[in-house]
């Protein structure tokens, strides 16, 4: 047993999505993507508030949490990265870049392309709340519930 890397989970993160501005990124200026991914990071650790563990301890230059995670804690963090993610990329000013010179379908075509990243994070945000009820769920002592012991 040991601390989980946080590299652990920006592989997961980088292998879930397909974003060539990132990986682009990693190459050109390897500190602004660092950056962007602690970002991503933090977002997810504080939006995962019903981990068992103490996740929002984060050792960033020894690239550790200060906790092993599980496969399903480490899974929950990433799909929370992929939504801050989703949020970064619905967000992005130059995708809503319509000049006077575009045509209807180029700008119904944008639009339609935020909308469908749009639906795609809140099916997403639904997901993964429910992977966090089932977390919850999966480590609440009901055995000790039952004789009046609630932890309180």
């Amino acid at each position: 047993m040991g601390n989980t890397k946080i590299s652990d989970i920006y592989k997961m993160f980088l292998l879930t999505i397909q974003d060539y501005r990132i990986k682009k990124m990693f190459i050109d200026t390897p500190e602004v993507a660092d950056d962007l991914m602690q970002n991503f990071l933090m977002d997810a650790v504080s939006k995962f508030i019903n981990c068992s563990k103490q996740i929002n301890e984060l050792d960033f230059e020894n690239d550790t949490f200060f906790c092993e995670l599980d496969i399903q804690e480490k899974t929950i963090i990433k799909d929370l990265m992929v939504i801050a993610w989703m949020n970064w990329n619905v967000n992005d000013i130059t995708q809503m870049n319509w000049s006077l010179n575009d045509n209807d379908f180029r700008h119904f075509s944008e639009e339609k392309n935020l909308k469908e990243k749009s639906e795609y994070a809140d099916r997403l945000r639904e997901k993964v709340s429910q992977d966090m009820v089932n977390y919850g769920l999966s480590h609440t002592p009901f055995k000790e519930w039952a004789v009046g012991n609630y932890g309180l």
